[in-house]
């Protein structure tokens, strides 16, 4: 089911690129990676099993917003990069401190719903100091190592290649990683980070292919 579920998610992730690429403009673009932020940062609480290993389920969304930023980087300019993430990191950083607050409500007596939303956020707290610190390292050395690699004109695709899985490591030991080295024990985290670690790598490989093939398709709207 697991496999399902990351499948139909992926499939959705990088059509909604598609989707965007080629029907609407760069504002939209911006819409997009607000959503997927929102949608990362939400399903950064859970893992799902994948053929066995453990996954943090953002690992779609997260990845959806590295090849936005990848898109960014080499069809408009820098200074749009920069912007996009500026964007991606305000809105994370909203959607964590609105979680915060909602956190250290105290809930009705009789609400069990509220008191069962808290403890699952104070429990999960290191998850929301974390991720935003995670997104904005990982989106900083992506800008420039894509920036660096649109300049690239000899062996353009391995390089990416090994760009991509430098970027998953960093992003899976920085974030999946400490969060669970907190939240349960360094063993396991590990376990965890390793795992992730290898579905994002092979995730991004794939989604390093599709964008460049979404390059080449005629747009709509310019």
């Amino acid at each position: 089911m697991g496999e399902i579920v990351f499948l139909l998610l992926s499939i959705i992730c990088i059509g909604l690129i598609f989707v965007a690429h080629k029907y609407f403009g760069k504002e939209e673009f911006y819409f997009l990676a607000v959503i997927y932020a929102v949608v990362a940062f939400v399903m950064s609480f859970k893992t799902i099993q994948i053929l066995g290993v453990n996954v943090n389920a953002n690992v779609i969304f997260d990845t959806g917003i590295i090849f936005i930023l990848y898109y960014f980087v080499n069809r408009y300019n820098y200074k749009e990069s920069k912007k996009l993430m500026l964007t991606v990191l305000i809105c994370v950083l909203i959607t964590s401190m609105f979680l915060i607050t909602t956190s250290i409500m105290v809930p009705s007596l009789y609400d069990r719903f509220s008191i069962s939303y808290q403890n699952m956020l104070l429990d999960s707290l290191p998850i929301i100091i974390i991720y935003p610190i995670s997104l904005l390292i990982t989106m900083i050395l992506s800008g420039y190592c894509f920036r660096e690699l649109k300049e690239e004109k000899s062996s353009r695709f391995i390089k990416m290649l090994f760009t991509v899985i430098g970027i998953a490591f960093i992003e899976t030991c920085i974030f999946v990683y400490f969060s669970y080295a907190i939240l349960i024990d360094f063993r396991k985290a590990l376990l965890i980070a390793l795992d992730c670690c290898l579905v994002k790598i092979i995730l991004m490989v794939v989604f390093v292919m599709l964008t460049n093939k979404i390059f080449k398709v005629k747009k709509v709207k310019q």
